[in-house]
């Protein structure tokens, strides 16, 4: 089996692919090494990318990449369309930034329809992607982490809810495994553990907050290969 996951830094979504022995592409800007140069690296078990989605359409457009994957795998930035910074969506409408977001899910979706693959899945939080890029259509599931958190390694650190949805052609009777929530008390305010930990607007806490959660992950791979 042959599977990419696009927009894919941290790899935790598509690591049980490779646990299994599977071939996973990862494709993602941020896999540029210090020289700046667009490579392709293997690590832990995966090829990695340095490329947007922009220039991996590119690549098979122009036939360097063969569009033979049976998965495809999608996890777009979320900071444009997630519930959580509303607040800001009328001064990221008007600045181009939405714009530029819902390209990248549009150039995602362009990758699907050249590679045709059996399964495809496009993960975001509650949010307004579908309105902003309706050919998205409706979610075909929605989880809190906390519902598949039994099969983390460790289960408490994904106890916690975070509403995601999940696009595409799958097998969405995904084995669950539910944790009870387990809630933090911080300056006297009570939240979950992504809430208690991973706060702040640094780049390094954006991250964090934005890999898959494990127990997801192997479940999504228990379903869908």
């Amino acid at each position: 089996m042959k599977v990419l996951s696009l927009c894919d830094y941290s790899g935790k979504w598509a690591k049980p692919y490779a646990d299994a022995g599977h071939t996973v592409f990862l494709v993602d800007p941020k896999h540029t090494p210090a020289d700046g140069e667009n490579v392709w690296t293997f690590e832990d078990g995966m090829m990695r990318c340095s490329d947007t989605a922009r220039g991996f359409l590119n690549l098979l457009r122009q036939g360097w990449v063969k569009p033979d994957f049976d998965v495809i795998l999608i996890a777009v930035p979320c900071t444009d369309f997630a519930s959580s910074g509303a607040r800001w969506f009328k001064a990221k409408d008007a600045d181009g930034r939405t714009e530029k977001s819902a390209e990248i899910v549009r150039d995602c979706l362009e990758i699907v329809k050249l590679c045709n693959p059996k399964v495809w899945a496009l993960e975001n939080p509650v949010g307004r992607i579908a309105s902003v890029v309706p050919e998205l259509g409706k979610w075909g599931l929605i989880f809190n982490p906390c519902d598949y958190a039994g099969l983390a390694d460790d289960p408490d650190s994904e106890a916690y809810t975070k509403k995601t949805c999940i696009w595409g052609r799958f097998n969405a009777d995904l084995p669950t495994s539910p944790v009870e929530p387990v809630m933090y008390e911080r300056g006297g305010k009570r939240g979950s553990w992504m809430w208690a930990n991973l706060g702040g607007n640094s780049a390094r806490t954006k991250e964090l907050r934005s890999n898959t959660p494990t127990g997801f992950s192997r479940a999504f791979f228990i379903a869908n290969s």
